[in-house]
Protein backbone atom coordinates (compact mmCIF):
# COMPACT_ATOMS: atom_id res chain seq x y z
CA UNK A 1 0.00 0.00 0.00
CA UNK A 2 2.95 2.13 0.58
CA UNK A 3 4.44 1.36 -3.18
CA UNK A 4 0.90 2.52 -4.25
CA UNK A 5 0.51 5.84 -2.66
CA UNK A 6 4.61 6.73 -3.20
CA UNK A 7 4.06 5.85 -7.26
CA UNK A 8 0.76 7.87 -6.93
CA UNK A 9 2.37 11.04 -5.05
CA UNK A 10 5.07 10.50 -7.52
CA UNK A 11 3.14 10.46 -10.81
CA UNK A 12 1.02 14.24 -9.43
CA UNK A 13 4.18 15.60 -8.82
CA UNK A 14 5.52 14.57 -12.62
CA UNK A 15 2.23 14.99 -14.55
CA UNK A 16 1.00 18.63 -15.64
CA UNK A 17 -2.63 19.52 -17.03
CA UNK A 18 -4.73 17.25 -19.31
CA UNK A 19 -2.30 14.17 -18.78
CA UNK A 20 -2.84 14.87 -14.70
CA UNK A 21 -6.42 14.38 -15.48
CA UNK A 22 -5.28 10.81 -17.24
CA UNK A 23 -3.36 10.07 -14.32
CA UNK A 24 -6.09 11.07 -11.76
CA UNK A 25 -8.74 9.00 -13.48
CA UNK A 26 -6.42 5.90 -13.83
CA UNK A 27 -5.75 5.77 -10.10
CA UNK A 28 -9.31 6.68 -9.27
CA UNK A 29 -9.54 3.20 -11.31
CA UNK A 30 -6.82 1.71 -9.49
CA UNK A 31 -8.11 2.33 -5.87
CA UNK A 32 -11.69 0.78 -7.08
CA UNK A 33 -10.23 -2.30 -7.87
CA UNK A 34 -7.61 -2.42 -5.10
CA UNK A 35 -10.68 -1.95 -2.91
CA UNK A 36 -12.61 -4.76 -4.78
CA UNK A 37 -9.29 -7.20 -4.68
CA UNK A 38 -9.05 -6.32 -1.08
CA UNK A 39 -12.60 -7.36 -0.13
CA UNK A 40 -12.55 -10.83 -1.48
CA UNK A 41 -9.09 -12.09 -0.41
CA UNK A 42 -10.40 -10.71 3.00
CA UNK A 43 -13.37 -12.79 2.54
CA UNK A 44 -11.33 -15.89 1.23
CA UNK A 45 -9.22 -15.32 4.49
CA UNK A 46 -12.12 -15.48 6.97
CA UNK A 47 -13.51 -18.55 4.70
CA UNK A 48 -10.31 -20.68 5.38
CA UNK A 49 -10.57 -19.49 8.76
CA UNK A 50 -14.03 -21.53 8.82
CA UNK A 51 -12.61 -23.99 6.87
CA UNK A 52 -9.97 -24.68 9.83
CA UNK A 53 -12.01 -24.74 12.67
CA UNK A 54 -15.22 -25.88 11.76
CA UNK A 55 -16.59 -29.88 10.98
CA UNK A 56 -17.57 -29.89 7.20
CA UNK A 57 -21.56 -30.83 8.21
CA UNK A 58 -21.13 -27.57 10.03
CA UNK A 59 -19.59 -25.90 7.20
CA UNK A 60 -22.78 -27.32 4.83
CA UNK A 61 -25.33 -26.16 7.87
CA UNK A 62 -24.14 -22.27 8.12
CA UNK A 63 -24.17 -22.35 4.08
CA UNK A 64 -27.48 -23.44 3.69
CA UNK A 65 -28.56 -20.76 6.56
CA UNK A 66 -26.33 -17.88 4.88
CA UNK A 67 -28.37 -18.90 1.51
CA UNK A 68 -31.51 -18.89 3.58
CA UNK A 69 -31.05 -15.31 4.33
CA UNK A 70 -30.23 -13.41 1.49
CA UNK A 71 -32.85 -11.93 -0.70
CA UNK A 72 -33.08 -13.14 -3.87
CA UNK A 73 -32.61 -9.59 -5.05
CA UNK A 74 -29.29 -8.91 -4.00
CA UNK A 75 -26.45 -8.52 -5.97
CA UNK A 76 -23.60 -10.62 -6.16
CA UNK A 77 -21.33 -7.40 -4.29
CA UNK A 78 -24.23 -7.65 -1.61
CA UNK A 79 -24.51 -11.35 -1.24
CA UNK A 80 -20.46 -11.16 -0.54
CA UNK A 81 -20.64 -8.44 2.14
CA UNK A 82 -23.89 -9.95 3.76
CA UNK A 83 -21.93 -13.17 3.78
CA UNK A 84 -19.22 -11.77 5.27
CA UNK A 85 -21.13 -9.78 7.86
CA UNK A 86 -23.04 -13.09 8.63
CA UNK A 87 -20.06 -14.88 8.98
CA UNK A 88 -18.41 -12.60 11.39
CA UNK A 89 -21.52 -12.67 13.65
CA UNK A 90 -21.72 -16.10 13.96
CA UNK A 91 -17.96 -16.42 14.73
CA UNK A 92 -18.86 -13.51 17.49
CA UNK A 93 -21.86 -15.47 18.99
CA UNK A 94 -19.86 -18.84 18.61
CA UNK A 95 -17.22 -16.72 20.63
CA UNK A 96 -19.29 -15.42 23.25
CA UNK A 97 -21.25 -18.78 23.80
CA UNK A 98 -18.37 -20.68 24.75
CA UNK A 99 -17.47 -18.02 27.63
CA UNK A 100 -18.87 -18.59 31.23
CA UNK A 101 -22.19 -16.81 31.72
CA UNK A 102 -22.13 -14.58 34.95
CA UNK A 103 -25.39 -14.14 36.73
CA UNK A 104 -26.20 -10.70 34.64
CA UNK A 105 -26.17 -12.97 31.43
CA UNK A 106 -28.37 -15.34 33.26
CA UNK A 107 -31.33 -13.44 34.26
CA UNK A 108 -31.08 -11.31 30.53
CA UNK A 109 -31.69 -15.05 29.18
CA UNK A 110 -34.04 -15.49 31.57
CA UNK A 111 -36.27 -12.50 30.30
CA UNK A 112 -35.53 -12.92 26.86
CA UNK A 113 -37.36 -16.42 27.20
CA UNK A 114 -34.29 -18.36 26.46
CA UNK A 115 -34.19 -17.38 22.87
CA UNK A 116 -30.91 -17.50 21.45
CA UNK A 117 -29.75 -14.68 18.98
CA UNK A 118 -29.07 -15.72 15.69
CA UNK A 119 -26.06 -14.57 13.16
CA UNK A 120 -28.71 -13.34 10.76
CA UNK A 121 -30.61 -11.14 13.18
CA UNK A 122 -27.33 -9.78 14.92
CA UNK A 123 -26.54 -9.12 10.91
CA UNK A 124 -29.79 -6.83 10.31
CA UNK A 125 -29.31 -5.53 14.07
CA UNK A 126 -25.68 -4.04 13.12
CA UNK A 127 -27.01 -3.03 10.02
CA UNK A 128 -30.33 -0.98 10.98
CA UNK A 129 -27.60 0.50 13.91
CA UNK A 130 -25.22 1.62 11.36
CA UNK A 131 -28.07 3.29 9.60
CA UNK A 132 -28.45 1.02 6.64
CA UNK A 133 -32.48 0.61 7.49
CA UNK A 134 -33.83 -2.68 6.48
CA UNK A 135 -31.74 -4.49 4.41
CA UNK A 136 -32.81 -8.19 5.07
Amino acid sequence: MDNLMELERIGMAIFIDENLQKWDDNWKEIKSSLGKILSISETYHLKLKMMEALEPSEIDLLTMDILNHIPWNYSDDEACKYEHDYLLAYNELKESQSKKKNLWDKILNVLAGGVEETPAHRVQMRRWMDGEGDTV
